[in-house]
Order: C-alpha cells, then sequence, then structure tokens
C-alpha cells in the first residue's frame, strides 16, 4: 500500500481495536515484541500535544499580544512532557524484556534503528553545507559536540544556545542529548535492580534533581540546571516510577493516585505561573521548582493516558485522529521543525501580510504544514526503511520472556 493510502486508512480509522489479552506464557517471541512495541493511542495523543506546544514555544516571536507571547513562552513545558513519555515508556520496555537473553543487544540496536537513521542523517546534510559553505567553516567545531550527543554539556559551558548554523537550527538538539544519555545508562539499572529498589532509585532521583538545580543555580547562569541531564532526571525518573507502579500494583488501583498527582502537580505549576507572571526557566524559582511540579503533573497524565480507551467516549476526544497524527510523526517534527523555521519568511510576512492576527497565523500554518510533510516524508521513504530491521533483534527470546505489560494489553474499559 502507498503511503498516501496509509495515511488515508489512518484518518478513516484512527482508534484502533483494543490490543487482545495474551495469556502469559503462551505467547512466542513475536507477539512479546509485538507487545513492547504497542503503539498506545493515548500516549500518542499525549506526543501530539507535546510537540505542537513545543513548535508554537518557537514560533512565540512572532505572536502579536504580550499577554499571549508570555503563555507560549512557557511552551517549553513541551520538552519535560517529552521526558516523562520516555521514562515511562522505555522503563516498561525494559521491565518487560528484563530476562531476554539478548536483552542489552536488542535494546540498544533497536534504538539506534529508530533515533540514528534520522539524528545522523540530519547532522550529515549540515556537515555537507558546512563544509560546502565557506561562510559557515566557522562552525564546523560545532559538529564535535552533535555528533557525540554532548550538544547540551556545551550549551551549559556556554550559558547560551550557540548551535545556530547559519539558518540551520540545531540548538534544539540538547533534548536528544539527554534522552540519549538516558538510553545508555537505565538499562543498567533496570537489569541490576528488582523493581522495588529501582522505584527506590527513581524517587531519590525525583528529590536528588531538584537539589542539584538549587545548588548550581545563579542569577544570569540557569541555562546549565535547563539543560544538563543529571538536573533534568527527575522529569525521566517520574515517568519511569509510572511504569513501574503500573505493573507493581495494576493500572486500576494506579488510576487514582495518577489523577491526584497529575492535579497537584498543575495546582503547583499554576501557583508558580501566578506567582511569577509567566514560566520563565532562567529564573531561579522557575529552574528549581517548575520542573519537579511538571514531572509530577506529567507523568499523572501519561499513566491516565496510558490507560485510556480510545474506543469511549472520552477517548474518542482525547484520541482525536490530528493529535495521533503529530504523535506518530513527533520524532521527525521536531528534528525538522526548528531547522524549516530558519527558511520561513517572517520578515515578508510582516511586511507584507496585514492584520494583528493573520501574519501569526499565516507563519504557523506554514511551519506546522511544511514541518509535517517533510516528517511524513522522512518516515515513509526513509526511516521507515532502517525500521524493517527490528525484527532481526526481537523480544522475547529467553526463559523470562513472557511477562506483559500490566497496561499494554489490558485497556480501559
Amino acid at each position: 500500500m502507498s503511503i498516501w493510502g496509509q495515511l488515508s486508512n489512518f484518518r478513516e480509522n484512527p482508534h484502533p481495536s483494543p490490543p487482545p489479552k495474551y495469556r502469559g506464557r503462551e505467547r512466542n517471541s513475536a507477539r512479546l515484541s509485538q507487545s513492547l512495541d504497542r503503539r498506545l493511542p493515548g500516549l500518542d495523543a499525549l506526543r501530539g500535544v507535546a510537540i505542537l506546544v513545543v513548535m508554537l514555544h518557537h514560533s512565540v516571536q512572532i505572536v502579536p499580544l504580550p499577554r499571549l507571547q508570555n503563555v507560549a513562552a512557557a511552551g517549553w513545558l513541551g520538552v519535560d512532557l517529552f521526558f516523562v513519555l520516555s521514562g515511562f515508556l522505555i522503563t516498561g520496555i525494559l521491565l518487560d524484556a528484563r530476562d531476554d537473553r539478548r536483552y542489552f543487544r536488542n535494546f540498544y540496536m533497536r534504538r539506534v534503528l529508530r533515533i540514528f537513521p534520522l539524528y545522523y542523517g540530519v547532522l550529515a546534510a549540515n556537515l555537507l553545507l558546512v563544509l560546502t559553505l565557506p561562510h559557515l567553516h566557522r562552525f564546523l567545531h560545532l559538529h564535535a559536540w552533535l555528533w557525540t550527543y554532548t550538544t547540551n554539556i556545551k550549551i551549559a559551558i556556554a550559558n547560551e544556545y550557540p548551535f545556530a548554523i547559519g539558518r540551520m537550527r540545531l540548538d534544539h538538539f540538547w533534548t536528544l542529548a539527554v534522552e540519549e544519555h538516558f538510553y545508555l545508562l537505565w538499562p543498567l539499572l533496570v537489569w541490576a535492580l528488582n523493581r522495588r529498589a529501582l522505584a527506590v532509585v527513581c524517587c531519590l532521583i525525583l528529590v536528588a534533581s531538584p537539589l542539584l538545580r538549587w545548588a548550581i543555580s545563579t542569577p544570569g547562569h540557569m541555562v546549565a540546571p535547563y539543560v544538563l541531564t543529571p538536573c533534568r532526571m527527575d522529569s525521566l525518573a517520574a515517568g519511569a516510577l509510572g511504569a513501574i507502579l503500573a505493573r507493581r500494583v495494576g493500572m486500576a488501583r494506579l488510576r487514582s493516585a495518577a489523577l491526584t498527582v497529575a492535579v497537584i502537580g498543575f495546582a503547583l505549576t499554576a501557583l508558580l505561573y501566578l506567582r511569577t507572571n509567566h514560566l520563565d526557566r532562567y529564573k531561579v524559582r522557575t529552574g528549581v521548582f517548575a520542573y519537579s511540579f511538571l514531572a509530577a503533573m506529567f507523568s499523572g497524565c501519561v499513566v491516565l493516558g496510558a490507560g485510556v480507551n480510545p474506543m469511549s467516549r472520552v477517548g474518542r476526544i482525547v484520541c482525536c485522529w490530528p493529535l495521533l497524527i503529530f504523535g506518530q510523526y513527533s520524532y521527525g517534527l521536531y528534528v525538522f521543525h526548528h531547522i524549516i523555521r530558519g527558511f520561513l519568511p517572517k520578515g515578508w510576512l510582516l511586511q507584507h501580510v496585514h492584520g494583528r492576527w493573520t501574519p501569526a497565523l499565516c507563519y504557523l500554518v506554514m511551519l506546522v504544514g511544511s514541518s509535517l510533510v517533510v516528517a511524513f516524508l522522512s518516515w515513509h521513504l526513509y526511516e521507515k526503511q532502517f525500521l524493517k530491521l527490528k525484527r532481526y533483534f526481537a523480544y522475547g527470546r529467553g526463559p523470562g520472556a513472557s511477562e506483559v505489560a500490566a497496561f499494554a494489553s489490558v485497556p480501559e474499559r
């Protein structure tokens, strides 16, 4: 089927049927791999929300009203939602596959096939551009940081975002560096610790990260607490703790607690927003406390989203097909949108398109539309070809491979 046919089918049936209930030890390796790879519509919808918020944040300069600019400027919190989602999903995959005899090989190779082709493909194109155009040669030294996933460290040292290479902005790659550090280290902890000990580690991280941010926070030098991996581990740990508890106590018992945590996190975030006028991540109070409040709010939302039934009335609203589409292509959208933004005619729009809101709306439509087209083509024509190789790294070949995700196979009733 052509990629256009796939999109048509997706639009016609955006709510996939609830996954079947498997019998733990009767399941073969293919079934386990499908369970671990299963896309939960509620989480795809949250991905869609996260990427749309980030794209709005990166378009804030063209928003016409100062008060709305303050709201859009807080769009950086979409990154925190991505972190919580990663902690939740990656920890769930690792817990369910921990007894696989090729646990490390399969996990790392599957991550490589998902992340590296697009990431290094974009870097290779940018490097070719830098080498070809003499006026860009001064940016060549930055590629060492990009290729080694240490972008966030360079940004922290410089206390600014120096990865604007010509019109191609790669500053946002710092979040990919944080997640890559998590992918490298977290599988070791999941493999070495039982679930109770891993939950304790998550709780310690939830305390240690804000303390570290507080320790290194200095007015005028708040970039490091925002981008360094140890300072952002509380968001990842909050998601990981949700995945552990979902398997330990079950989704039915966890949902009410998740709702409570989400409401408390939202209330604390809203209070901080009102006290500071807007969530400026480069202010000490926000830099120390906001990330923890957001981690609480988003971890509750992620647990609730994981259990949502897309066939229910609420599920049909939450899992609407536009959010599912943006969620499905969220990685490509994140990588490409900031680069595309550098090539959009913002100045021309402000000069030639009249009206209070019209230039901003035109700009957002151009950014979202062009980014979605590029991400869609990248997924189907490029990234998907590498993902086909995942079949050579299927989970479930070890004696303990029969564990079932607590929520992946049990939809909300």
